[in-house]
């Protein structure tokens, strides 16, 4: 018989942070340790949900009430069940990391919007300047390499710094294109950048995925929307005349790029380069990421 236990609902407590807690509370370190896994404080919440409502009418959760709950994480999700190896739940969850991030490696197209001068630039290259991307293009076609295209301290993104900050850098190509915040690239910049994409082909011996910042960070509070007034498919062009197979290329599409990342979107690894359906948060994220 599962065991129950009394809990106080605090201020700003959700079904899911309060999932966590049960969860939390296992004598099984590897339940504990699920408590980063969202699907599974997902589901659990859900669960959790659906037995108040049923138990009580009209529920609604506010802060300082009692509730009756069950102790055991698997009550909330039976496969837990005791009788689950820790081992097998362990192989499980580092098959599905593993599943989350086997396809981190994309060529990221940024801009500046700004027109920062040469000797700036030349000055991030001398700095060895770190977390600002791998390299820059002026407008004239010149590129400001300040390090070498798999090099982990080239990263730029939100993504690069939050939940696989680890796995991702140095394997995300960050170009940044330089021009002012209501400019587009200049024909010089799109010849530039299309030689950079192959000159990545000879180091992670593929062709790499092609993707916007705007794509790689849709979902992070206080992701970036660049490159703005970006023409992807003027620079497939540009590259297809290099003898780049791009038809065979997984990429951003003008269409889906074009759409604006809202708060309701919800980050997801890998990007969605193609089409125009968001993955969303849920009432509570949503809350949570203060987006009302």
């Amino acid at each position: 018989m599962t065991t129950l236990f009394k809990y106080t609902v605090k201020s700003g407590d959700g079904y899911l942070s309060i999932a966590k807690h049960i969860f939390s509370q296992s004598s099984r370190s590897y339940i504990q340790g699920l408590t980063k896994r969202y699907d599974l404080m997902k589901e659990a919440a859900t669960k959790i949900e659906t037995d108040l409502k049923q138990q009580y009418f009209n529920f609604k959760l506010s802060a300082g009430q009692i509730l009756q709950l069950k102790s055991d994480p698997s009550y909330y999700i039976p496969r837990l069940s005791l009788t689950t190896s820790n081992s097998s739940l362990t192989n499980k969850a580092k098959q599905k990391a593993k599943t989350t991030i086997q396809n981190d490696e994309y060529f990221v197209i940024h801009s500046t919007d700004a027109n920062i001068k040469d000797d700036k630039l030349n000055k991030f290259v001398s700095d060895k300047k770190t977390g600002g991307g791998h390299a820059y293009v002026n407008k004239q076609g010149t590129v400001y390499k300040i390090w070498e295209y798999n090099d982990a301290n080239g990263w730029a993104t939100r993504s690069e710094r939050s939940e696989y900050k680890a796995d991702l850098r140095g394997k995300l190509v960050n170009i940044e294109l330089v021009y002012g915040k209501s400019e587009s690239p200049t024909e010089a910049q799109y010849q530039a950048l299309a030689d950079i994409y192959i000159e990545t082909k000879n180091i992670f011996k593929k062709w790499l995925p092609i993707a916007a910042h705007r794509e790689i960070d849709r979902g992070i509070p206080g992701g970036h929307s660049d490159p703005k007034g970006f023409d992807f498919d003027h620079f497939y062009t540009v590259l297809k005349t290099k003898k780049v197979p791009i038809e065979t290329i997984n990429k951003q599409s003008q269409i889906r790029f074009n759409q604006a990342p809202w708060c309701e979107h919800k980050w997801a690894w890998p990007p969605v380069l193609t089409g125009t359906t968001f993955l969303k948060v849920t009432d509570e994220e949503f809350v949570t990421k203060g987006c009302n």
